[in-house]
């Protein structure tokens, strides 16, 4: 069952056969993440982008449970996205840390032929191809730059990041299978006490620096670790 209510608002589409639902609120936390005061075109440009590199993301970790059987299913949401699965049979915890790697590779995928093209581009201007050069300095010069860098952008430093090992991130998801293999007693005490000292560290940096958005992301992700690791403590 999905944990975000349905709205008449919902974009609702299927992917390459896998039904994705995209809730209101994502465009308008893409929009806040990268509004360019006095440029729409290139806002709308930072909203596609956010777009198509988290559905890619989520199609890693949808493919990947498909490709065991497992039927999936992606929500777009506030901060980024969810792909859900039921394992039905030959669920094993290295299926799981495949399942959760399978995202982030899928960014680093399109990273590498983001950055390819980027590179073939600017070769292309240096030996002076007309198409090049119109690509980069014409009418839409501006906009391709900003593409390029932004899709370059979120998928290698959002992937790096969703590596980190900050439960529900894939990196936590991750790490709770290791604990776990290791101890089923205290995985679950330990995987939310590395979450909640990495988030912590995680979002003062960030704030630090005056990235308010991975500040807020990573700051409510360690207070979840907190209040997971409460409630183990109590025996829930």
């Amino acid at each position: 069952m999905l944990p975000v209510a349905t709205t008449e608002y919902d974009l609702n589409f299927r992917a390459f056969g896998i039904p994705v639902r995209v809730h209101p609120l994502f465009w308008l936390m893409a929009v806040m993440m990268g509004f360019q005061p006095g440029n729409l075109r290139l806002t709308g440009v930072w909203v596609a982008c956010v777009f198509v590199s988290i559905l890619v993301h989520e199609l890693g970790h949808a493919f990947a449970s498909r490709s065991y059987g497992w039927s999936p299913h992606i929500l777009l949401y506030v901060f980024g996205g969810l792909a859900f699965f039921q394992p039905t049979h030959g669920f094993t915890r290295r299926r799981s840390v495949w399942i959760s790697f399978a995202g982030p590779l899928a960014g680093f995928v399109l990273f590498g032929i983001v950055f390819t093209l980027d590179v073939t581009v600017d070769s292309a201007v240096q030996a002076g191809q007309e198409w090049a050069v119109r690509l980069r300095t014409g009418r839409m010069g501006q906009t391709v730059v900003f593409t390029f860098q932004r899709l370059e952008y979120i998928n290698l430093f959002w992937g790096l990041m969703n590596l980190l090992p900050v439960h529900p991130l894939d990196g936590g998801n991750i790490c709770r299978e290791v604990f776990d293999a290791r101890s089923s007693i205290q995985g679950r005490s330990r995987m939310h006490i590395v979450g909640l000292v990495t988030g912590v560290a995680v979002a003062a940096y960030s704030l630090d620096i005056g990235q308010w958005y991975i500040g807020l992301l990573f700051g409510s992700l360690a207070y979840e670790n907190y209040r997971q690791l409460t409630l183990i403590r109590r025996g829930f």
